[in-house]
């Protein structure tokens, strides 16, 4: 990498790639910890060598990293020097630098039934702040709908259809706007509605879900609704490694599977564009399925 300084080529590189800030910012993190990593050693940071990344994969995978925070380490390291190989200023040291296959399964289960329902029977709902909870858990365990999608709900997302039902305009992870409406069973915006009525909301631009502190009152960020899905989670003793608050999108979709919706149902709710991606997220089901699947039965009037 003797023509371009190495932090000049991770910010030429993070301004060439189309994603968005959130993402960029990752990239940029696990870049900047790979160059501390690299200065630590005592190794010349513009003459990284294949040896040198496999020494720090070796170094992340001691120091007990989540095989997919090493996925995406080296992920990012080997789409900086694709990018470096394709300018002319260095060769790819990392092409054939491999992690493991991560397609075999999801490291996230679902949650119960008898868990779902104990998780929204404890929140009560005899204050601003419980009426709130109660429905951001509602909504999610009914929708699947992501906790970035939630945080971005405005007032005026919510839309009468012409059947007298309720739909929600969404804005989808990833999009820079509301693209999508899409249908929400009564069960599900009554308690939204309800919190609304409470808060008595004036403004259609007002975000749905808001903080509620003595001061001011802004709009739930992502994290926000995460950290709240998470506290609730822990309080009735559901919260785990493998269950923790995106698993409660899972549980909406592995419940809906099993009560008879189809995956193409499932797909358009949750706004995958492939069918693929629903698949992965039922991965959480397998175990059941091999305790109790109907082929093992299917047979049994036959011989």
């Amino acid at each position: 990498m003797s023509k371009i300084l190495f932090n000049d080529l991770v910010d030429e590189y993070l301004s060439n790639i189309d994603c968005n800030d959130r993402s960029r910012d990752t990239y940029r993190r696990v870049l900047n910890s790979f160059k501390r990593w690299i200065v630590f050693e005592g190794k010349n940071i513009t003459d990284i060598k294949r040896s040198d990344i496999l020494a720090y994969k070796a170094y992340l995978l001691k120091n007990d990293r989540a095989e997919r925070t090493v996925h995406l380490y080296m992920t990012v390291i080997r789409r900086l020097y694709e990018y470096a190989q394709t300018i002319g200023v260095s060769e790819n040291i990392v092409s054939d630098i491999h992690t493991k296959n991560l397609h075999g399964g999801f490291l996230k289960e679902h949650l119960t039934e008898q868990e779902a329902n104990r998780l929204l029977s404890s929140i009560a709902r005899d204050n601003i702040t419980g009426k709130r909870n109660f429905a951001i858990i509602n909504l999610l365990l009914r929708t699947g709908m992501r906790c970035v999608e939630v945080s971005r709900l405005r007032v005026c997302d919510i839309i009468e259809l012409p059947d007298g039902a309720h739909g929600l305009r969404i804005q989808r992870k990833g999009d820079c706007a509301r693209t999508e409406t899409v249908g929400i069973p009564a069960k599900a915006i009554e308690p939204i509605l309800s919190y609304i009525a409470e808060r008595e909301v004036s403004d259609g631009q007002e975000p749905i879900f808001t903080t509620h502190h003595y001061k001011k009152n802004i709009g739930l960020t992502p994290s926000a609704v995460s950290r709240t899905v998470k506290s609730l989670m822990e309080a009735v003793g559901v919260y785990s490694k493998t269950k923790t608050a995106h698993s409660i999108r899972h549980t909406a979709f592995v419940t809906m599977i099993t009560h008879g919706a189809s995956i193409k149902e499932v797909q358009i709710l949750a706004g995958h564009k492939s069918m693929l991606t629903t698949e992965i997220y039922l991965k959480s089901m397998d175990d059941m399925l091999r305790l109790k699947n109907p082929a093992a039965s299917v047979l049994d009037d036959v011989f």
